[in-house]
């Protein structure tokens, strides 16, 4: 498996807030609920998608599933 270092990062922060709640998936969810009111004017948003990505997305394969082709027109 590959060693993502965000993926590191998040289950660090996750094990934090786990340890904050002593284990209760209550209290750990009621954290992230007063956490989400206290920072709620910094909201945040993803970056619009790259030229040519749903293009490369909504693409078909023989079988009727969709491709994540990487073919991704210039911009």
């Amino acid at each position: 498996m590959n060693n993502d270092p965000i993926v590191a990062e998040v289950r660090k922060y996750g094990e934090q807030l786990a340890e904050q709640a002593h284990g209760n998936v209550h209290e750990f969810f009621q954290n992230l609920r007063l956490a989400q009111r206290k920072y709620s004017d910094r909201p945040v948003s993803a970056p619009p998608p790259r030229p040519g990505i749903r293009e490369a997305v909504g693409k078909n394969t023989s079988h009727g599933e969709p491709s994540l082709s990487c073919e991704l027109s210039e911009a």
